[in-house]
């Protein structure tokens, strides 16, 4: 038996494809480091884990830290899962202190501070925006007048457009450094005009053995600055258009220069009016883990859930490449914050073409409190069909017809 930790933070509800990919695996005794107060959000499923041990914060190293030398008394810990955004670190963290295989503290920090990211990628030739890293006013002030507006302003390790601004002047610049900026240090890039798209792709072995591209609706800073739509459109395998096969080769160099070996990776790039491609960033971890796994296992029949478990613990095979020639689309519907006076459901939308799966979470008089970024929804639909522009056209019907009404 295999003894493996399993990371995660206290919203186990929205990570239920981990589990069951983790109940696939057979001969690994499971322990789970979470979060306290996970109880509230999910039920874990019997049997799955031998232990729970909780820390307050699971991006604390110095809580996990502790916690996981007395999981080291009692296990001989071999792998430690880490399966999304705000655990990568910590996992990096763990592996390096205790001499665990997988992504180690460096190369974790590589996928998650976009500074070092960028500046690791542009050595190595790849095509990226102009990017500083600014700490005072003063320097914000400086670095934007060099670059130029529009600009764009984020965490250095942020996630889901949280904390993202896209300034176009003086006053706007003024008015962030005066109410929105959290005195932290801050990326500065500049805006790229273009076409947004996410790669996801599996790396086994050091070998990228899948990758499926997929275009954004509209690209993340519109949806949160300009309330557009929230959506993704997958392309199936060998589609006429040249660009997807370009972005597949521009992602192969990507990962080849990140040296990770055993990981899923969700990479977003610009497709440029000149036709270049730009990278955005890059993840080692699955990404949109409500919509965009059941959209590839949709378009390719490959499972993501499973290739995050399985690459981590060296035994992913490699799928049988299958052409779907399936588009598969996904809207989110928006949130709110307030209590809900009327909102749609489910069968309001059944008879839409091309559905195969709608989630609605809330009803009347429930209460909701969903933010301005690309992880907050109320729901989501996903559709299918022959060609992006019928899953596009059907993706903005379902998003105009939704209703959320809120005090």
């Amino acid at each position: 038996m295999r003894d493996i930790v399993f990371l995660c933070d206290k919203r186990m509800n929205t990570k239920t494809g981990f589990l069951v990919a983790l109940s696939n695996i057979s001969e690994t005794t499971n322990i789970l480091l979470v979060e306290r107060g996970y109880e509230q959000f999910y039920s874990l499923p019997e049997g799955l884990f031998s232990a729970v041990f909780e820390v307050e914060d699971i991006t604390r190293i110095d809580q996990v830290e502790e916690v996981f030398e007395r999981i080291l008394d009692e296990y001989d810990v071999e792998r430690v899962i880490a399966p999304t955004e705000n655990v990568v670190e910590t996992g990096g963290y763990l592996r390096s202190r205790f001499g665990i295989p997988g992504i180690q503290k460096n190369q974790a920090e590589t996928v998650r501070n976009k500074w070092i990211m960028k500046e690791t990628l542009r050595q190595a030739g790849i095509h990226t925006s102009q990017t500083r890293i600014a700490s005072n006013a003063v320097q914000i002030r400086k670095i934007v007048a060099g670059i130029g507006f529009p600009i764009i302003i984020k965490p250095i390790s942020g996630w889901a457009t949280i904390m993202t601004y896209r300034l176009n002047n003086q006053e706007e610049l003024e008015q962030y450094i005066s109410h929105s900026w959290n005195r932290e240090s801050v990326l500065i890039e500049e805006f790229i005009t273009g076409r947004e798209f996410h790669i996801d792709s599996i790396v086994s072995e050091g070998e990228l053995v899948f990758s499926s591209v997929s275009e954004y609706l509209f690209n993340c800073l519109e949806i949160v600055q300009n309330d557009r739509p929230s959506g993704t459109i997958c392309y199936p395998a060998n589609t006429h258009y040249e660009y997807v096969e370009r972005m597949q080769s521009f992602n192969e160099e990507i990962i080849r220069t990140l040296g990770i070996r055993n990981s899923v990776f969700h990479a977003e790039v610009f497709l440029l009016p000149n036709g270049e491609i730009c990278f955005g960033e890059i993840g080692a971890r699955i990404g949109g883990i409500v919509i965009i796994p059941p959209m590839v296992l949709n378009s390719h029949q490959v499972n993501l859930f499973d290739a995050a478990i399985q690459t981590e613990l060296g035994i992913y095979e490699a799928p049988t490449l299958v052409n779907t020639g399936k588009y598969t689309g996904a809207v989110n519907f928006p949130s709110a914050v307030g209590k809900i006076e009327s909102i749609s459901s489910a069968e309001d939308f059944k008879s839409m073409e091309g559905l195969i799966d709608i989630r609605i979470n809330f009803t009347s008089g429930q209460s909701i409190s969903g933010g301005r970024d690309t992880m907050s929804r109320s729901g989501y639909a996903i559709v299918e069909g022959p060609d992006i522009e019928f899953v596009r056209k059907q993706l903005l019907e379902l998003h105009d017809k939704f209703v959320l009404v809120h005090q």
